[in-house]
């Protein structure tokens, strides 16, 4: 996934969402608890910048642990 803007405003290299699950039963449901990636002002590990497109569950892949849960 490209174009993701850092807090600082520059783009970040190799983004990737970290992905929680809340709820039991029925109920559960997943979500983006986290976007981050490398900038070259913020350093490694920068979060994104926050309400865009990249915040959406459905914009990445499902992770591996929760693929079949």
């Amino acid at each position: 996934m490209a174009g993701i803007p850092c807090k600082c405003g520059r783009f970040l290299a190799k983004p990737h969402a970290s992905c929680a699950v809340e709820g039991k039963g029925y109920s559960w449901h997943i979500f983006v608890s986290d976007v981050r990636g490398d900038c070259k002002r913020c350093g490694l590990d920068a979060q994104a910048m926050r309400g865009g497109w990249w915040w959406a569950w459905d914009a990445w892949t499902w992770p591996p642990e929760l693929e079949y849960a």
